[in-house]
This record gives structure tokens, C-alpha cells and sequence, in this order.
């Protein structure tokens, strides 16, 4: 009996195992911490009390380990998209659960252990409901500033206590968990949900959930390039002009006194180049000739600055 025990038990976590490697994609550790601080920030307004994030994490799950392994009375909230396409769940804690309510009731939290096992009434599924879907809609805000695009926005459709009856998906479909750890209330009530959603629904945006950082869209690329050309526009660039450039040996320079005359090539005086600071030599980006303007010293330009070094900055 404790062989086929055993056996059973192997056969159960080899059936049990993920296939998938989430560090494959690494855009969802980024989608998971934005994700869980812009919960918290949602908790906060919905409730009206201090909320903050403590704990954030993803993984791979078995659909139906996660089933076995929620314990009754569940508060797990079926989701589906607005065209049905896709469905996935999001598991309150029950501790959490009873917050909502309270707090959304005018309560101001009393001892919580109290109603640790009750089940939840036509109430608390009403007003965590609504407090879900304010979530997905931050969930569904995360994933097109990371990926571009959604991958259909989520609302809550019911509630079941019953783990079994949540029903989202075939036992051994894997699923993408985010957990989100919060503290809620001056006393720092500790409080988490999981949100759950089939690999499948990633499809149409898993090639971009494989970069090592989330690629911008065209429309935040163009804002970007805009930004930088205009910081660019506006930034100091030293520029010297430069008369000529003459050879001399140290002997001769260390012998030099004032008053002493340095004669320049007589082809240079009237090619004056303009340099910029760039690099380390510096970059030569027009010439001119010597002049004076309002009693001082000036260089004319003879042609336009060179195009090649102003067409990052064009428009």
C-alpha cells in the first residue's frame, strides 16, 4: 500500500509540474511590481484608508493545483473578457475579503479573527466585486503601457466559494499568478489576492513579453525622440573659433616672454574654423572669417554649419 501510495504521489507532482519557464519572460517581473503598486494605490481610493504594497511576486501554476490547494469558503472572483474570449480568476483572501466590507460599510475594522471562516454573503460579493474590477482595469492599464496592447479587459462576472465551481479552465492548463501582498488601515492589516490568468490569453502580446525590458510603442518612441530632441535643442554646446593651429618644439615654447610675436600661417587668417565640443578632439562644423560687430571681435560664417552634425537635431 505504501509503494502504490508513493507511486500515486509521484505521478501526481510529475502531472502537476509547469512546462513553462516564466524567467522566459522577463516583461512580467516588471508588469507584477507595477501591477502591485498601482493595486495598492486602487485599494487606497476604493477604501478610503491608508493602504500600502509589502509583497509582490509571479509564477506558474497548474489550473488545477491551484483549485485543490484553496481552501473553502473561497471568495474567488470568475472573470471574463467583454467578448468572452478569455476567462480567469481573481482568489481574495477571505481576511481581505472581510476588509472590503468592512470598510466599505463605514466600519473601521474590528477584530478580524472573529469572522475568520464565515462565508460570504450577496453583500461582500457585491462590494468586492466592484473593487475587483477597479483592479482588472489597472491590471489591463499595466499591460498595454508594457506591451503595447491589451490582451482584453477582464470584469468580474460572479463569485463561487466553492473552488471547483470557478471552472476557467482544463486542470492542466497553466496559469500566470500575480500576487499582491498589501497592509491596509493605521493598524497595518495584512491583506492579499492572486489574480489568475491562463497562458493562453498572452498570446497576443508574448513576443514583446520576452524582451529584457518592455519596448515602447511607436506613439511613446515618437514622444520620446520629441523629448530628447528638444532637451537636446536646448542644451549648451561650447564652441570655439579657432584662427590656426601652428607646430612649435618645447625649447621654444618654454622660451617664449611677453611681448615676444607668434606668427600664424598667413593662408589660415582668413579660414577661421568653428568647433564644438564633441568628443574628445571636438568636432569642426563650419568656418568663417575675422571681423569686428559693435567694436569687438567677431567671426562671419562663409557657409552653412555642417548638415551632418545638425540633422539629429532637424525639426
Amino acid at each position: 500500500m505504501f509503494g502504490i501510495g508513493l507511486e500515486t504521489s509521484v505521478k501526481r507532482q510529475m502531472l502537476d509540474k509547469v512546462r513553462m519557464n516564466a524567467s522566459a519572460f522577463p516583461v512580467l517581473a516588471q508588469i507584477s511590481s507595477v501591477f502591485a503598486r498601482n493595486a495598492a494605490d486602487c485599494v487606497r481610493d476604493y477604501l478610503g484608508s491608508m493602504t500600502e504594497t509589502v509583497g509582490s511576486n509571479f509564477s506558474v501554476k497548474r489550473y488545477g493545483a491551484f483549485i485543490d490547494n484553496t481552501p473553502m469558503p473561497a471568495m474567488i472572483g470568475v472573470l471574463a473578457t467583454e467578448d468572452d474570449r478569455g476567462a480567469a480568476a481573481i482568489s481574495l483572501e477571505p481576511r481581505f475579503a472581510n476588509i472590503i466590507t468592512d470598510l466599505a460599510m463605514g466600519g473601521d475594522m474590528p477584530d478580524l479573527d472573529e469572522l475568520e471562516g464565515r462565508t460570504p454573503t450577496a453583500i461582500d460579493c457585491a462590494l468586492a466585486g466592484s473593487l475587483v474590477d477597479h483592479l482588472l482595469e489597472t491590471f489591463d492599464d499595466v499591460m498595454v503601457a508594457a506591451c503595447g496592447r491589451s490582451i482584453g479587459r477582464l470584469s468580474c462576472k460572479r463569485f463561487e466559494h466553492v473552488p471547483v465551481l470557478v471552472d476557467i479552465a482544463p486542470e492542466r492548463s497553466e496559469l500566470i499568478a500575480f500576487q499582491v501582498s498589501l497592509e491596509i488601515g493605521e493598524t497595518m492589516e495584512p491583506a492579499s489576492f492572486e489574480l489568475l490568468v491562463p497562458i493562453g490569453m498572452f498570446d497576443p502580446v508574448r513576443a514583446r513579453l520576452q524582451y529584457s525590458t518592455a519596448p515602447m510603442t511607436d506613439e511613446e518612441h515618437q514622444k520620446w525622440t520629441d523629448h530628447m530632441g528638444e532637451v537636446a535643442r536646448v542644451a549648451p554646446l561650447p564652441m570655439r573659433a579657432e584662427l590656426a593651429r601652428i607646430t612649435m618644439r618645447l625649447s621654444e615654447l618654454a622660451n617664449l616672454k611677453p611681448g615676444q610675436v607668434v606668427r600664424l600661417p598667413s593662408a589660415n587668417v582668413g579660414d577661421i574654423r568653428l568647433c564644438v565640443k564633441a568628443g574628445r578632439e571636438g568636432r569642426v562644423v563650419g568656418s568663417g572669417r575675422l571681423g569686428t560687430a559693435k567694436n569687438l571681435k567677431a567671426v562671419k560664417l562663409n557657409d552653412q554649419l555642417d548638415p551632418d552634425f545638425l540633422e539629429p537635431l532637424a525639426g
